[in-house]
């Protein structure tokens, strides 16, 4: 079963998921795109074994607006070569930083944890 919700509604049930034919990085990275693209179910659909931080649930926002720098919690739980996927993170803005710092932080060091943030581009991220 599909972990993204659509497959279970009636539209799910008229379309089919397309294949992209983006090659990704390496490297952790940001999937910007307009809203209701399929940023994030391409990304669950490509990485099937990653950890999914979905910023469209209010306790989570609410938890991580809360304290940000919890991610480092949620990174340490997880197995060091696991990729995390942070959905809609332009939602938690300081989200950035934290995730920044931990990239950072473990830059150059193997088996560390490869991020994918999903950003709708709709919305204006200050500098």
């Amino acid at each position: 079963m599909p972990r993204w919700g659509i497959s279970n509604s009636k539209i799910g049930l008229k379309m089919e998921f397309i294949p992209r034919f983006f090659k990704p990085p390496a490297q952790s990275y940001y999937l910007f795109g307009p809203r209701g693209t399929g940023k994030a179910a391409w990304a669950l659909w490509y990485y099937q074994d990653s950890l999914h931080i979905d910023l469209l649930q209010q306790d989570t926002v609410r938890r991580f607006r809360a304290r940000p720098e919890r991610i480092r919690e949620v990174v340490r739980a997880q197995p060091h070569n696991r990729l995390i996927i942070i959905d809609k993170i332009q939602r938690v803005l300081d989200l950035l930083s934290a995730v920044h710092a931990l990239i950072e932080e473990k830059h150059g060091i193997e088996g560390i944890q490869r991020w994918v943030s999903t950003v709708a581009y709709n919305h204006i991220i200050p500098r």
